[in-house]
């Protein structure tokens, strides 16, 4: 037997020096806990936006789908439904009626509340304030796709960082950019569906044309157009351009006249889906979807 070799394992002596600590900046405590928040959320909650898809093959979760009141009850109570037999179900599914919901709400104003929700606002997000205000009245745009809104968001943001000169921060501000967007992707379907039903007005598909006119004179007309714009002509000749492109429209008529997206604290945005998911809500199953890359419009000028 070979004899062991024994190391000494020096011992630290002399009096034991004092470490330092120092308190965490409130700035670093919010992007923590919005890691945590989004973490927990995704692994809890993330599938929920997918269950009508996974589920019923006829609903879009892209959009907001105007339906019967009969549909409607149907869907808000697929999670009694969802237990039963899918071919049964299949029979219970009333028919659907010619509608659209590309008309939005004739008086509907724009709301935003930045990127915090109405019980936690997020300072450490300052520096994405307008982009999360843009990306409110994005999915309040009736009949917008939502991953447009999330396209604009990241290009939002990632122009925003790449303003910081400091590299460190511009590096925590990428960072923080992507806990946003990823939260905003996986996350967010409630919000979005949410803000599509306040926005949309249910018409018959005869009807979307003359909607969307009350609803473009209604806007110029709120929002201080002037006279020249207000001429039947000029009307005409907007929708003509932007026919089948409706939400495009609206979207860059809002930026046109900024004044006309409203402040308000305790609207429901992306991050209050977040916080919500990272609750406890129960976890879905799971499925992989891939989306089709779409580009985003930063035109302004109508």
């Amino acid at each position: 037997m070979r004899d062991r070799i024994r190391v000494p394992v020096p011992v630290p002596t002399g009096p034991m020096v004092k470490r330092k600590f120092t308190l965490v900046p409130s700035r670093n405590v919010e992007i923590y806990l919005l890691i945590f928040c989004v973490s927990v959320g995704f692994t809890l909650g993330v599938f929920s936006c997918l269950r009508h898809v996974l589920f019923n093959p006829d609903v879009n979760v892209s959009r907001y789908r105007c339906e019967t009141p009969s549909w409607e009850r149907y869907n808000r109570e697929d999670g009694e439904m969802f237990s039963h037999n899918r071919h049964h179900l299949a029979n219970l599914r009333p028919n659907r009626v010619n509608m659209s919901p590309d008309a939005g709400k004739l008086d509907f104003v724009f709301t935003a509340n930045g990127c915090g929700t109405a019980a936690m606002p997020i300072s450490a997000s300052a520096e994405f304030q307008e982009c999360c205000n843009w990306h409110d009245a994005c999915y309040s745009t009736c009949g917008m796709k939502k991953a447009k809104c999330e396209k604009r968001l990241e290009k939002c943001m990632k122009g925003k960082c790449n303003e910081i000169v400091n590299p460190s921060e511009r590096e925590e501000c990428h960072s923080t950019a992507k806990l946003f967007s990823f939260g905003a992707n996986m996350i967010a379907c409630p919000a979005y569906q949410e803000s599509q039903k306040e926005a949309c007005e249910c018409v018959t598909t005869n009807e979307v044309a003359d909607a969307n006119r009350a609803r473009l004179v209604h806007f110029l007309t709120e929002n201080g157009a002037p006279e020249e714009e207000l001429e039947n002509q000029e009307i005409d000749d907007l929708l003509a351009k932007y026919g089948g492109q409706e939400p495009t429209m609206f979207l860059r008529l809002l930026k046109k006249y900024p004044n006309a997206l409203k402040p308000d604290p305790k609207k429901t945005n992306f991050m209050d889906d977040v916080m919500k998911n990272a609750g406890g809500m129960k976890e879905e199953t799971k499925k992989k979807m891939k989306e089709k890359e779409i580009l985003v419009d930063e035109h302004v000028e109508l």
